[in-house]
């Protein structure tokens, strides 16, 4: 039995893979993008360059390269990602699930392929005294800046951009299920902020890459008056191919996208934490819809007020402002009457590109609006004295059913242990409750605010002595 820091999020729910039909079709589409491109290697192999513009080639690995980037740091994806490399999603559905990077890493490939053939079958610029016999002032170079991007600079400026940009956008993509980033809420807001910052970076660049390669490219076949070795079929075809594989994309993922509508929620929480990571935040948490609902919500069932990741951030420099919420708590605690009966949840979120798995304890199945403000404890190696927290040790072969669950909160520090029956022993090792394993409970919440969704999955049910 190992003890489980994190776990990948469920990925049935939503699929992370696509049904037979919508496969065979995302893997006709990364085909096609390679059928899109041969007309163009062909036609230059065979009547060299002439007419196609350097920067055209050029940019246009820049702007694939950009895709490639944008697609490994697009937070859509990030689910999938993990599904797959866990092994939680194999074989088949494995292949269905990865169409979405592997379409994107084709059509990078082809690119770079293109500027390859481009360099290596370069028809040499023609100087004035080589040219044909005619008149002056018809003669026009084939092109114009050719002393200018030559192709040891376009090698050169592809293997800086990819260098820079790929390997960033890797890390990010391999480190957004890593511990470090889930369990402290400085390292957190510093990744939330520079992913952000990434993201809007790489989205401006490639929508600058996609109109720049065929301006100067128009502004080429204008004073050539000549396509040239242009494939004017590859360009279409390619055009079609990537509106296709756009649209596939959007409706295989939109079950992953969220539009926020809490635009001043959502920009107040991003203030707060940009704050956060700079370390001068000082402003008090606004009265947001989810804090009327905390309180409300308080009064009417068994669970403890949670903080969001983003509100972890803000509320980590007004520490004072949670003492009402704390009367509150307690105060309900004493005079609703807090039920023994409860369930323990795994909550998994994801964020802003973020996935994070949770350890809460809930005495019904919630609502979305009760959901989100449940108080969420994530899993520690050490929960022993003063420190707050939960332990859980997950087996082998279900990582949704645990062994030991060993948790120190307010109302107590009890642990759990799976080989004594799932007995509920106190500190004094008296048994207190009886509980059994339980996962007949499910919950998913979309979170606008937070480009996310939530999930909760019922492990553990306990009927117990203890009061909240």
């Amino acid at each position: 039995m190992d003890e489980v820091m994190m776990a990948t999020s469920h990925c049935d729910s939503p699929p992370q893979y696509g049904t037979v039909v919508r496969t065979v079709v995302g893997s006709l589409l990364w085909i096609a993008i390679i059928a899109a491109y041969t007309p163009q290697y062909h036609r230059i192999r065979k009547e060299g360059t002439k007419g196609i513009s350097a920067y055209y080639i050029l940019n246009h690995a820049l702007f694939s390269t950009t895709t490639l980037a944008l697609r490994l740091s697009h937070s859509v994806f990030y689910t999938t990602f993990n599904c797959v490399a866990s092994g939680e999603l194999q074989g088949w559905r494995g292949y269905s699930a990865s169409l979405d990077f592997l379409a994107v890493f084709v059509q990078w490939m082809c690119a770079v392929i293109l500027l390859v053939v481009y360099v290596r079958h370069r028809t040499p610029a023609v100087l004035p005294d080589q040219a044909p016999i005619r008149r002056l002032s018809d003669w026009q170079p084939e092109e114009a800046h050719e002393h200018k991007l030559t192709s040891h600079k376009m090698r050169r400026m592809l293997v800086a951009y990819a260098g820079a940009t790929l390997p960033i956008s890797l890390l990010l993509l391999i480190f957004n299920v890593h511990p470090t980033f889930q369990n402290h809420r400085l390292h957190t807001a510093i990744y939330v902020v520079f992913w952000s910052i990434w993201v809007a970076l790489l989205c401006a660049v490639d929508a600058f890459l996609v109109v720049f390669q065929f301006i100067k490219q128009l502004k080429t076949v204008g004073r050539l008056r000549t396509r040239g070795s242009l494939s004017i079929v590859s360009v279409l075809l390619l055009s079609i191919v990537l509106i296709l594989l756009a649209v596939t994309q959007f409706y295989r993922s939109r079950g992953n996208i969220v539009l926020p509508r809490e635009r001043h929620v959502s920009f107040g929480r991003f203030l707060q934490l940009f704050g956060l990571t700079s370390g001068k935040a000082t402003t008090r948490p606004y009265s947001s819809p989810s804090t009327i609902s905390r309180r409300r919500s308080v009064q009417n069932t068994y669970y403890f007020t949670r903080r969001s990741t983003l509100d972890r951030a803000q509320s980590f420099f007004s520490v004072p402002t949670m003492a009402p919420s704390i009367f509150y708590l307690l105060f309900a605690s004493l005079f609703f009457g807090a039920r023994a009966d409860f369930w323990i949840y795994k909550d998994v979120q994801h964020h802003f590109g973020l996935t994070y798995v949770y350890i809460i304890f809930l005495n019904r199945m919630p609502t979305c609006d009760e959901a989100k403000d449940v108080e969420v404890y994530g899993s520690s190696d050490d929960v022993s004295g003063n420190k707050r927290g939960v332990r859980v040790n997950f087996s082998h072969a279900d990582p949704y059913a645990p062994t030991l669950i060993e948790f120190n909160t307010y109302f107590g520090h009890y642990t759990i242990y799976g080989d004594r029956h799932y007995d509920m022993v106190d500190l004094d090792g008296h048994v207190v409750g009886r509980c059994h394993p339980d996962t007949s409970q499910t919950f998913k919440c979309d979170r606008p605010g937070q480009l996310g969704y939530q999930v909760g999955y019922s492990m553990i049910f306990c009927s117990s002595d203890i009061h909240a």
